[in-house]
């Protein structure tokens, strides 16, 4: 519903609250915040008051929708970490929006309740004691040991150790560090349009010059995450094996779960379950694959004859 606002609304960028460029430009203030000092509370108390800013924030921290209505309580009256203010706005427990969402870990140091707006969802959790500290359990601690996870109103757990995939650290490093932020604060709507578009078919005006189905003539790879639009999926469990995106011999597509939208970016070296990251290492196989296909094939050309071979006589052999 969002998407579909933010591609009717007329504007050359990216400005539907939440999503204006004046909040899409606090992430990666956020970002250094939480690398640089993970366990400070200083982000929140010093995150300015403005139209824009705290529509956002009641957006994406309120427990219903009269929450959302009146305002309190506020996120800003809770004390919570800089490490759990950034993932706040992105973790897969804790996110409304299904493409902001990363398995960044959890919640931890204060009773929890069940986040039901903009709609309900046993699987996000927002802070409920005002007396609590609360901070941020990484990826790899959830569940570690047997650490206990903080049930819902359904009895069942917000998450398990096997639906955790990123290093808030390192997530928090991609908001900020060069060449470029993580989001783009004025995100041209264009593209967005010009993909909807062109997958309906459409082919008028700049879409003209896409004539040839390029992607259908060469091996390709897609990388899916199972839990990209919610958290029902499964956690656990190897990359499942998915019909190739076209009938080239090395092509393949994997769905991996666990992971929500940003995962297949994101998600850490080391993975809880044991096994190496599933999205580098299907990436990296696939470039060997084709690479060393294409080397064999350029050496059997070169070896081929261009033509009827002569012996030094002149007389045709063979």
């Amino acid at each position: 519903m969002l998407l579909a606002a933010v591609i009717a609304s007329g504007s050359p960028y990216v400005n539907v609250p939440p999503l204006v460029p004046e909040t899409i430009q606090l992430p990666p203030i956020f970002g250094v915040g939480a690398f640089y000092h993970p366990n400070r509370f200083d982000l929140l108390r010093n995150l300015p008051h403005s139209r824009n800013i705290n529509l956002a924030q009641r957006f994406l921290f309120s427990r219903n929708t009269v929450n959302f209505a009146t305002g309190r309580p506020n996120i800003r009256d809770f004390t919570i970490s800089n490490a759990a203010d950034l993932a706040g706005v992105f973790d897969d427990n804790s996110a409304p929006l299904f493409f902001m969402r990363s398995s960044l870990g959890f919640m931890e140091g204060g009773d929890l309740a069940d986040k039901n707006f903009p709609q309900p969802n046993p699987s996000l959790a927002i802070p409920t004691d005002k007396t609590a500290t609360y901070t941020w359990q990484n990826y790899d601690q959830v569940g570690k040991n047997g650490r206990p996870v903080q049930l819902n109103d359904e009895g069942d757990p917000y998450t398990d150790r096997e639906g955790e995939a990123s290093d808030i650290h390192q997530f928090a490093r991609t908001q900020f560090e060069s060449p470029a932020n993580f989001i783009e604060q004025y995100f041209p709507t264009k593209l967005l349009k010009d993909l909807q578009k062109a997958g309906q078919g459409n082919r008028n005006g700049s879409l003209s010059h896409l004539k040839y189905n390029g992607p259908s003539k060469r091996p390709a790879i897609i990388v899916r995450a199972r839990d990209s639009q919610n958290n029902d999926a499964p956690d656990s469990g190897p990359p499942i094996k998915g019909p190739p995106p076209n009938k080239k011999k090395l092509s393949r597509s994997i769905t991996v779960p666990g992971y929500n939208h940003l995962d297949v970016l994101t998600a850490a070296r080391h993975q809880n379950d044991g096994r190496p990251e599933p999205t580098s290492r299907a990436l990296a196989n696939f470039a060997i694959r084709v690479r060393e296909r294409r080397s064999a094939a350029s050496k059997f050309r070169r070896r081929r004859p261009l033509g009827p071979a002569y012996s030094l006589n002149g007389r045709l052999r063979g």
